[in-house]
């Protein structure tokens, strides 16, 4: 149980060109069998189903961006796409 809880405290470190988790919180306590599930709540101002949505959406074209030019500088030092 403890290595699940150290897994899911991982997968929330995120550090992408949209979120940069710095900082983490934990408090333990018991389980109670209070609670069957767990899900985001987002009170008024706060993000929104589509707005998660476009970020996911903006995640995906920074990175195929960086890859594409992360191949274009391969390219370039191998000579390939030097004029002449």
């Amino acid at each position: 149980m403890e290595a699940d809880l150290e897994r899911f405290a991982d997968a929330l470190k995120m550090n992408n060109a949209i979120i940069d988790v710095t900082d983490l919180k934990r408090d333990h306590s018991g389980a109670t069998g209070e609670y069957e599930d767990f899900y985001k709540l987002a009170g008024e101002g706060e993000t929104d189903e589509r707005l998660d949505t476009g970020v996911e959406y903006l995640k995906e074209l920074v990175e195929v961006t960086r890859d594409g030019f992360d191949r274009m500088e391969s390219m370039m030092e191998s000579g390939f796409g030097t004029l002449g």
